[in-house]
């Protein structure tokens, strides 16, 4: 039997009895019996008012199902219960009793469920689940029963009874009541229970308890509040919709008066009322942890030094979380969290350096770090280092100290930065550093103090630091310092670190990045200090091989010193040893696998400092070695410094020297020297007009010099000069304007005359019969001539090919007859041309005939002696027949035509340009005119 409301139909509970009002609604109770058909209650009487079956005494109930389950129909069980032997009765009601006591077992598991549970009719839903199933087959009945129950406290039957129960729903009611006995391992599995619809009015209790949220497992979810608002447990759903803001203020008063001490202290905790906060401040450790986070948020600060100081760590972690959730200081607490900092110890010291925590030094060390970020809330500046060193390097507390909230002076910031290069903590992407920054609170001079005590990987995030403060202000100092360490004697990465920093710091104004250092006097004073220091360092950096290769660094490199200032060379040469130093690590480095720029960039650098004499010919060596014949760098830098040997300048600077550089340095130069002043000649020619430079090259091709130079001299002149300054006759004037006199000019055409190189040269030949041709012979007999008169003999005296120097002779010859005159050298001429007329193969017997008729004409016929003797008269022969004159000029004409055409011939297949051929054969077509006139007298 069992009672039943008979107005709302609630069951009551197993421990109801009689006389006892529902429990429920508060109506009257009636005991109803269990039809053994329907299985269904029913009122005591004689048939079951659901199905009609006759009701049967309750002894007999196990025999009728029993033969229900045989097939009898329900008239008929009745009859035969009457009608069995009794032995077959009870071995009937035997069998249902074992089935029956399956079923007990799973309802009482239920029942004891519901000692933690809000709801209490789950084991009497169960039961009238599974009554009418009896019996069960063997199967299920094996399923469904269970082991005895092992001895122990309420949360281990619960849990024995969760893993034992093979129905689904029991063993979610199980979890839901393991996390009421706060064990927060059956979290998980109770949550499911969310999705049970029967399950969800009782979940939707358990799962928004205070507890839970006091052990950092709240649960909620938008269906929440719907189910709490239509929950039957008015005071419970109340205040926990309070926990989230959406209680009923009156409701929560009530349930603050509620007897029921979870009720109360909910309401507390959703109304905040600090006096019976406080008080709960002695309550369980999930009450105090509950009750100091409430009071941390509502700042009543005085009874939670004690709950800090006292509490265990879990109290303390939550109240801790819910004074850092205000984010305002606490300095009435700050003696307590010092007090936690210093005491706090560590089960596992080393693993928690390493950031690896046991279950225990977790906490606590969660513990610290809150207690330190509370501390450092409107910090005084004394307790930064202090809170710093008590971080145990842990970037949040270093951040906190850094912002804005902390608003430490310079002072404090620098110290607590200092602290964290000491144990390396420090980065530049540090949290709130930039914040420091921005404020000005970070020391000018903290990466010049810091710098050179920490480690390479610090030194490159020191020096990002840098370029964030040079961004933000013009600091030389800090500017220097950086620069020295790109130079400085450092691991690659740092110097190509403080490069790339500098680099974005210039492109705020220049986006190529280059910046104001360059390599010369000034620029290294300002950042060097002097020019010494920057070559000790610079000589460092090119004998690094791995700075060499460095990204950014090596294009840096090549601009500086393809740049270099041409004004730095006499600084250099100030500090010989140590310049000679940098250029010979200059000259390995070049011989290096470096980038191709970079190598260009020293090879202009050595090209530039290369030309002091000392160590001239070691940069020249090792260019030399290197071998980059076609580069442009190379092959100008070798020839600048080939040129300083002569004290020429580079050849891009030719056009700009003066007419007189090539005249004032030819005759001291060397013979390579002479040869590389020509070519400065010739681009002076070509990028100008230059007007001392004609005379000098003149003065040159008829001076002291090997035959190529005097004919490269004079072949300049003849093709670069003006017209009118390539030819000039042998007058006093215009030689005078060239050589200064005739006297200084003489034996320079002599030396010309005489050399047998010049004279297969034809811009010479040409030259000097212009010369000749246009000739004041008095003015050359009044100086001392006798060399060139012997000269001129000898040229004459030497037949040879080609018509220019044909015509040279021949104009010799004309010259010789002005000249045989003088008394110092007239048998001397007359005696040579005489043999040059009588040799048969001499071709200008001619001239020579012609010439000493100048020199000596001849003598007239003498006239008869008058003996005063008769002489016999002896007959006068007749006459001879008078000779035809113009028949002899007939024949002399056409002697001079054919030595015309013999004479063009030669030209024409000679050497020589087309222009200079033409130029011949007019010249001879002009005196072959002049001598036909001088024939017939015209």
């Amino acid at each position: 039997m069992r009672a039943v409301c008979e107005k709302c139909g609630a069951a009551q509970p197993p421990d109801w009895k009689a006389g006892d009002l529902c429990g429920t609604c508060g109506a009257a109770v009636r005991r109803d019996v269990r039809c053994f058909w329907c299985a269904k209650g029913t009122p005591f009487a004689k048939f079951c008012r659901s199905c009609g079956a006759e009701l049967v005494d309750e002894r007999l109930y196990g025999a009728a199902r029993m033969l229900k389950d045989a097939g009898t129909d329900r008239f008929t069980v009745p009859k035969m219960l009457r009608e069995l032997d009794p032995d077959q009765l009870e071995n009937f009601t035997r069998i249902y009793q074992r089935h029956a006591a399956a079923v007990a077992r799973q309802v009482d598991d239920l029942r004891f469920l519901e000692r933690f549970l809000f709801h209490r009719h789950w084991s009497a839903a169960l039961e009238d689940e599974l009554i009418p199933q009896l019996p069960f087959s063997e199967q299920n009945l094996k399923a469904l029963t269970l082991a005895p129950l092992p001895a122990g406290d309420d949360l281990a039957t619960v849990k024995a009874i969760q893993e034992a129960t093979t129905l689904g729903r029991t063993r979610l009611l199980a979890s839901l009541a393991r996390v009421r006995l706060d064990d927060w391992d059956a979290l998980k599995e109770a949550r499911k229970a969310w999705h049970d619809q029967e399950l969800c009015p009782e979940a939707a209790l358990v799962l928004t308890g205070w507890r839970l949220d006091a052990a950092g497992h709240s649960f909620w979810d938008d269906n929440l509040q719907g189910w709490l608002e239509a929950s039957g447990h008015r005071l419970e759903a109340g205040v926990r919709l309070g926990l989230r803001g959406k209680g009923d203020p009156e409701l929560l008063k009530e349930a603050l008066e509620s007897p029921d001490a979870e009720i109360s202290f909910t309401a507390a905790l959703a109304l905040g009322d600090a006096e019976r906060l406080s008080a709960a401040l002695g309550g369980d450790e999930l009450q105090k942890a509950a009750a100091g986070r409430r009071l941390a948020a509502l700042g009543a600060m005085a009874p939670l030094a004690r709950a800090l100081s006292e509490g265990s760590l879990e109290v303390q972690h939550e109240i801790l979380d819910g004074l850092i959730r205000q984010k305002r200081a606490v300095p009435e607490l700050r003696t307590t969290l010092f007090r936690i900092v210093d005491t706090t110890r560590f089960e596992d010291a080393a693993s928690v350096e390493k950031r690896i925590f046991v279950e225990g030094d977790r906490v606590r060390w969660e513990i610290l770090m809150k207690s330190l970020r509370l501390l450092t809330r409107e910090c005084p500046p004394e307790d930064a280092l202090r809170i710093a060193r008590a971080g145990r390097g842990e970037r949040e507390i270093f951040r906190c100290l850094l912002v804005d909230e902390a608003a430490l002076p310079p002072d404090a910031v620098g110290a607590v930065l200092g602290h964290m290069v000491e144990i390396g903590k420090f980065s530049h992407d540090q949290w709130g550093l930039d914040a420091a920054l921005k404020r000005g609170a970070v020391p000018d001079d903290f990466v010049l103090r810091k710098f050179p005590a920490a480690s390479d990987p610090m030194r490159r995030d020191l020096v990002r630091l840098a370029e964030k403060q040079l961004e933000k202000a013009e600091l030389e100092p800090l500017h220097r310092f950086v620069m020295n360490a790109v130079f400085g004697p450092h691991p690659a990465e740092t110097r190509a670190a403080a490069w790339w920093a500098l680099h974005r710091v210039y492109r705020r104004d220049d986006h190529r990045g280059e910046g104001p250092f360059r390599l010369e006097e000034a620029s290294l004073r300002r950042f060097f200090g002097s020019t010494r220091e920057f070559l000790l360092r610079a000589t460092d950096v090119l004998r690094d091989d791995a700075t060499l290769k460095e990204v950014g660094l090596y294009e840096f490199l090549a601009r500086l010193f393809k740049e270099a200032d041409p004004g730095l060379l006499p600084a250099l040469v100030a500090e010989e040893a140590a310049a000679r130093e940098l250029v010979r690590a200059t000259i390995d480095a070049i011989q290096g696998p470096y980038w191709a720029y970079l190598i260009d960039g020293m090879i202009d650098f050595l090209g530039l400092v290369g030309v002091h004499p000392p160590w001239r010919d070691e940069v020249i060596a090792g260019l030399t070695k290197l071998d980059r014949k076609g580069n442009y760098h190379w092959d100008k830098a070798l020839e600048k410094l080939r040129l300083s040997v002569h004290g020429i300048p580079p050849e891009s600077e030719w056009a700009a020297l003066p007419d007189t550089f090539v005249g004032g340095r030819f005759a001291a130069a060397t013979p390579e020297g002479r040869r590389e002043l020509l070519r400065v000649a010739e681009q002076q020619f070509i990028h100008a007009t230059p007007e001392a430079l004609p005379t000098a090259l003149l003065k040159i091709a008829f001076g002291p010099y090997d035959a190529a130079t005097r004919i490269e001299a004079l072949g300049l002149v003849d093709e670069r000069a003006p017209r009118e300054r390539r030819r000039f006759p042998l007058k006093p004037r215009p030689i005078s304007a060239v050589f200064g006199s005739l006297a200084d000019f003489l034996p320079g055409l002599v030396a010309a005359l005489r050399d047998p190189t010049i004279l297969k040269d034809r811009t010479f030949l040409d030259f000097l019969h212009d010369l000749l041709r246009e000739r004041d012979a008095r003015a050359v007999v009044a100086e001392e001539a006798g060399d060139l008169v012997q000269a001129l003999l000898d040229l004459a005296a030497k037949p040879g090919d080609g018509g220019n120097y044909y015509n040279l002779r021949m104009e010799t010859i004309r010259f010789l007859g002005e000249l045989g005159d003088d008394p110092r050298w007239r048998e001397r001429v007359l005696s040579a041309l005489g043999k040059l007329r009588e040799d048969p193969a001499f071709d200008l017997r001619s001239e020579c005939e012609r010439a000493m008729r100048l020199i000596a004409p001849p003598l007239p016929e003498p006239q008869p002696r008058d003996l005063h003797v008769p002489r016999p008269v002896r007959p006068i022969p007749a006459p001879p027949p008078v000779e035809n004159p113009w028949a002899a000029k007939q024949q002399e004409a056409e002697r001079l035509g054919k030595e015309l055409q013999e004479t063009a011939m030669k030209i024409s297949f000679g050497s020589g340009t087309p222009e200079e051929k033409t130029r011949q054969i007019m010249q001879l077509q002009e005196e072959f005119q002049a001598k036909i006139k001088a024939l017939y007298g015209m």
